[in-house]
């Protein structure tokens, strides 16, 4: 009986929904114990009442979910739902998505340069699975979002304003999301960097513009490198191929930077060969690979390398009109050209300058001070007069240049900040305290050349005079420093309840001086004046997914 009354309520809200038929919460026929006791179109049993949405997620782009119901935006502004829903989109969607998220980016978002204003980034998402069928948001969005059921695809938007997308397009070939890395140069073309495993389609290409063999061995990925024009066109497309002699893993991209008219890539190979078309590497123990190709064809110029005999790990790249810079970390012997720092116990983070014609002229590295300490850089940025901002976590003890940092014993795992030349060395250094965890993602430079980093933490996080205490899983924050005094200027967390969790991947302050931020989110989140909820996509799941989110402030004395 309660069904039935449920299946006619149902029909005459569809019979009358275009003169906004509102069925109250407390209708005995949409009262349930079970989800299988609601109306297909009223699927979820939340506190004994059949509801239509858990979220905005759940309705139409024109439409908002009020009271469990779907209905119209205030004064028909939708632009913020077309916000909430593109972020809710791309959620990660199984268990191993989510804990890869917590340390790979699903997501990247730069500041175009003036005058063009606005964003361009790219989001990854896989299919969306409910109840055996696949679905998607409803709404403009549909339209450039079709379904890819052989795995990851790239979604490439270009954003006049936060809540407006000017143009969109699309990436797919099985694509590994946490692989992908981004830059742009100061025309507002999109370079992007990842591993695909199947043929590379571009939406508006019949053809594809890199094509796997049917006799290559497909079980690996391999690497790309595309450029899309400002005005969201394809231009052109490479392909690294790299085969190791062990693992038979192939080189995975880390960092992607663009000066002038060369476009760098350091990506990372446990062993084997790296080939560029026809330049070759090719070294029996772990080493990056660090590349130059023409931004106008793509075409390569250098192909160069860094090697360890043990283990390496590359932590971001930044690029200079003299160089650019790496930086990451180390165990064993380091070599670079004819440079080569040491460390043959523990993992200790190095920085490396290389110069236009890629040749290696200045590696420097932490000193662990005890067996158990250990350093890895994590960001790197640099300044117009060639000064490079390094981050990154470290724990026990380590010097970097005259400065020693030093943390305590209930720091799991600390993080640190350094200016560093490379003729100079490291010229300054400063550390966190507190307990639990510490980690650095990014780091960007204001208007004024101002640090800011960019991480999260869980237990308590002191930075200077700063200090918080959290009960979430982790928390986000983003931090200021000043030179005269050296200190840390500024810092702001957000604000969530008890067993959330957010995390930061990528930031950049954009020509106008605003704040742009990506990460994910588990739970309500607060950002300043921006509220922000993630969403279960299956009802029955009871661990919400961790959805991309977007953040732009205007920089402030006081923020950051």
């Amino acid at each position: 009986m309660k069904r039935m009354l449920g299946c006619f309520f149902l029909l005459v809200c569809w019979i009358s929904l275009e003169s906004g038929c509102y069925i109250p919460l407390d209708d005995p026929g949409f009262r349930c114990e079970t989800q299988q006791d609601c109306p297909t179109d009223y699927p979820h049993c939340l506190d004994g009442v059949c509801h239509s949405c858990t979220s905005n997620f759940d309705c139409p782009i024109d439409q908002v979910c009020q009271k469990w119901r779907c209905k119209a935006c205030p004064s028909g502004n939708c632009e913020w739902n077309l916000q909430w829903n593109l972020r809710s989109l791309f959620a990660p969607n199984s268990e191993e998505d989510r804990q890869a998220a917590l340390r790979k980016r699903h997501g990247g978002l730069h500041p175009l340069p003036s005058p063009t204003k606005g964003w361009v980034g790219w989001l990854a998402f896989r299919d969306i699975v409910q109840s055996g069928k696949t679905r998607i948001t409803t709404g403009p969005i549909t339209s450039i979002l079709p379904i890819f059921p052989s795995g990851s695809t790239l979604w490439l938007g270009w954003f006049s304003s936060p809540r407006e997308i000017a143009r969109s397009t699309q990436l797919s070939g099985r694509i590994e999301a946490g692989s992908v890395r981004s830059a742009v140069d100061t025309e507002g073309n999109l370079y992007l960097t990842g591993r695909y495993q199947d043929d590379l389609v571009w939406k508006g290409q019949e053809s594809p513009v890199l094509s796997i063999s049917e006799d290559e061995n497909t079980r690996y990925p391999t690497v790309f490198v595309v450029k899309f024009l400002a005005t969201g066109k394809f231009a052109w497309a490479k392909r690294l191929k790299g085969v190791a002699a062990l693992s038979g893993q192939e080189a995975t991209p880390c960092g992607l930077a663009v000066e002038g008219n060369l476009l760098y890539l350091v990506g990372y190979a446990a062993a084997g060969t790296m080939q560029v078309d026809e330049q070759t590497l090719s070294h029996r123990s772990p080493y990056l690979y660090l590349t130059a190709l023409r931004t106008q064809d793509g075409q390569p110029l250098w192909l160069s390398s860094l090697t360890s005999t043990s283990r390496i790990h590359c932590g971001g790249i930044a690029s200079h009109p003299t160089g650019l810079a790496v930086t990451g970390s180390f165990q064993g012997t380091l070599t670079g050209g004819n440079q080569q720092q040491s460390q043959p116990d523990q993992n200790t983070l190095f920085v490396s300058w290389i110069d236009p014609q890629g040749q290696i002229t200045s590696i420097s590295k932490a000193s662990p001070s005890t067996t158990s300490s250990s350093a890895e850089g994590t960001a790197i940025t640099l300044e117009k007069d060639g000064t490079a901002y390094i981050a990154g976590n470290f724990k026990g003890s380590i010097s970097l240049g005259t400065s020693t940092l030093s943390s305590t014993s209930v720091v799991q795992q600390a993080l640190w900040v350094s200016a560093w030349k490379p003729k100079q060395g490291f010229e300054w250094s400063l550390s966190s305290q507190g307990e639990g965890e510490h980690t650095v993602t990014s780091i960007a430079l204001s208007p004024s050349n101002k640090p800011i980093l960019a991480g999260f933490f869980r237990q308590s996080l002191t930075l200077g005079s700063f200090s918080f205490q959290t009960s979430s899983v982790s928390q986000l924050f983003v931090a200021s420093l000043t030179q005269s005094p050296l200190a840390f200027h500024s810092v702001k967390t957000t604000q969530q309840p008890d067993r959330s969790r957010s995390v930061s991947h990528t930031l950049h302050v954009d020509p106008q001086g605003r704040l742009v931020l990506v990460g994910s989110s588990q739970g309500r989140v607060t950002l300043g004046d921006n509220l922000l909820y993630s969403w279960h996509i299956n009802p029955n799941d009871k661990q919400e997914p961790l959805p991309l989110l977007f953040w732009w402030s205007p920089l402030t004395s006081s923020f950051p």
